[in-house]
């Protein structure tokens, strides 16, 4: 970023996620500002990063105002978050922009901000921000999914445009911004902003950043290209996205393992993720768990457990009435065509150390049945405290699994905390690789979902959507 001449980014929840070892070290690095105004530093109230930064063109004053949703960052764990607190973006932006205008007058001001949409918190999203701040005059918006070219209305009636490229870099948000002046001793007048979203799939790499970054890209393809043990069989997710599978059995068992817990939660990253059989490599596990997520063990009721399920199987499936095409409740809400790499798999949360049975004609929150717990299978009490293998990225309310699902208060969740694994799930899985040399996968085929005929239908149905 540096060598592409950066004005100004924005610091990001991912940032954030790695740790202040890593953050601050990248801080100093960069030789550009690294922008949050509401991430405030706990120790001495002030903004932690840099909160804007003034871009002079000549004469012209740009303002850039970085912010980041405080709902979209409450899944961070406290050990990365460490001295930071972030506020809430509506009150950040208004005294920001505020203090900019009174301190620079800047000819524009820009916000660049992050929410996660995907996430299911109730975030702040880009046209809200917009809608309850009066002052931007183009914001850029990130919300790790869609791309975004909309506009939306100040306080003070102004249209205001906002714009994001999708997620995966699969598209850049783009803006040309035009000015008038009678005199160069006359301020600036905004004539105009012309907005589009590029496609980056037809672009080529450029050669010059190939090559500057060639020894590094050596430096990690031959770390992601150790061996660290074989697979007797192929393992894909795909399968994860209907039933049970050898996939998630592989990550749930690693969580019970690595925790001792009674339940594990977990989900598919990607319903595109395999591991072929044959030779496993580091890259690999990059891409069962590209996210530095550590693992926690949290305390909860049956009923609790039992309301998790609900909620992911509720956002999961449709309710099948025997005329329903669609099995994948995304599938049959979509309105064009849909890939499986669209598929939010993150949300889709199974259940193991349990045995439970899903009946998708029934409505979302009354169609999972608990028949048993542990390899006794003994019932589920729904006032028995039991303890629960989830990722960070749940414990700390991400999803809204545990919130808005099982019902605990956010304000409640680090309590509930009884464990946590030092570093991230990633970096257990490759050490059980290594140790055991060859990794035979299973299944215990602990939930199955209902009723079995329009289930197998509608899921043939899924699987034509997608060419298989």
């Amino acid at each position: 970023m540096n060598a592409m001449g950066y004005a100004a980014s924005l610091v990001g929840v991912r940032d954030i996620s790695t740790g202040p070892g890593v953050y601050e070290k990248i801080s100093r690095e960069f030789e550009f500002p690294w922008l949050a105004a509401n991430a405030v530093d706990i120790e001495t109230g002030k903004p932690y990063f840099e909160p804007y930064e003034i871009i002079t063109v000549d004469s012209l004053k740009v303002a850039v105002i970085g912010l980041v949703d405080e709902a979209s960052a409450s899944w961070l764990p406290s050990d990365a978050l460490d001295r930071i607190r972030f506020e809430d973006p509506v009150k950040s932006a208004s005294e920001w922009i505020a203090r900019v205008k009174e301190l620079h007058s800047p000819d524009l001001v820009v916000g660049i901000y992050q929410a996660d949409e995907t996430g299911r918190a109730p975030v702040v999203t880009g046209s809200q921000l917009v809608s309850k701040v009066a002052g931007f005059d183009l914001l850029f918006y990130g919300n790790e999914g869609r791309a975004v070219m909309e506009k939306a209305s100040d306080p003070s009636g102004k249209e205001t445009w906002i714009l994001g490229g999708a997620a995966r870099a699969e598209s850049a948000a783009l803006a040309e911004v035009s000015f008038t002046r009678e005199t160069e001793k006359e301020s600036f007048k905004l004539k105009s902003i012309d907005v589009a979203i590029v496609e980056t799939e037809n672009y080529q790499a450029d050669p010059n950043a190939l090559s500057f970054y060639q020894s590094v890209m050596e430096e990690v393809d031959a770390y992601v290209s150790e061996k660290i043990g074989t697979a007797s069989e192929s393992i894909s997710a795909e399968k994860s996205l209907w039933e049970d599978s050898e996939y998630m059995d592989f990550i749930h068992q690693l969580q019970l393992d690595l925790t001792g817990a009674d339940v594990s939660f977990a989900s598919p990253v990607s319903a595109l993720a395999s591991i072929e059989k044959g030779t496993v490599e580091v890259r690999d596990m990059f891409r069962l768990f590209p996210r530095e997520y550590q693992l926690y063990a949290v305390e909860m009721t049956g009923q609790e457990i039992d309301s998790y399920l609900e909620y992911s199987y509720g956002m999961w499936f449709s309710t099948l009435d025997g005329t329903q095409r669609h099995m994948l409740k995304y599938l049959a809400d979509a309105s064009a065509p849909v890939s499986l790499a669209e598929i939010p798999t993150e949300l889709y949360d199974s259940a193991a150390g349990i045995f439970y049975e899903v009946d998708i004609s029934r409505e979302p929150g009354d169609r999972v049945t608990i028949t048993g717990i542990g390899r006794q299978k003994k019932p589920v009490n729904p006032d028995k405290t039991y303890l629960a293998a989830v990722s960070s990225y749940r414990g700390n309310g991400g999803g809204g699994h545990l919130t808005l699902g099982a019902g605990i208060p956010q304000d409640e969740l680090h309590d509930r905390i009884i464990f946590s694994t030092l570093q991230d799930i990633r970096l257990y899985a490759l050490r059980l690789f290594s140790y055991i040399g060859t990794y035979s996968p299973f299944t215990d085929s602990n939930w199955s979902v209902y009723p079995e005929d329009w289930v197998s239908d509608a899921k043939t149905v899924d699987m034509d959507a997608f060419g298989k």
